[in-house]
């Protein structure tokens, strides 16, 4: 996972790791080849369970947010970051 270019692939990775299929809008060539990169990474047991441990520590509740129009108070963007450079 270390050697991913980009974090949106972790993500992706994350989402093939767990059985999902994600739909991902391409609009450029660059973009369907990173979405094929995504599609080749094979996570390990661990990484998946790493990548998820710090999702839930952000403590992000967004299941249907967008239909309540509640307001979701966002974490302070460097511990996110800091988070996601620890993971990857």
């Amino acid at each position: 996972m270390a050697n991913l270019p980009k974090i949106a692939l972790g993500a992706w990775a994350w989402a093939i790791a767990k059985g999902t299929l994600p739909i991902i809008g391409v609009t450029k060539e660059n973009q369907v080849l990173d979405a094929v990169k995504a599609a080749n990474v094979a996570l390990t047991a661990e990484e998946t369970a790493e990548l998820e441990r710090v999702a839930d520590s952000l403590e992000l509740n967004v299941i249907r947010f967008w239909e309540k129009g509640v307001q979701i108070n966002r974490p302070d963007e460097d511990k996110i970051r800091k988070m996601l450079d620890t993971a990857l």
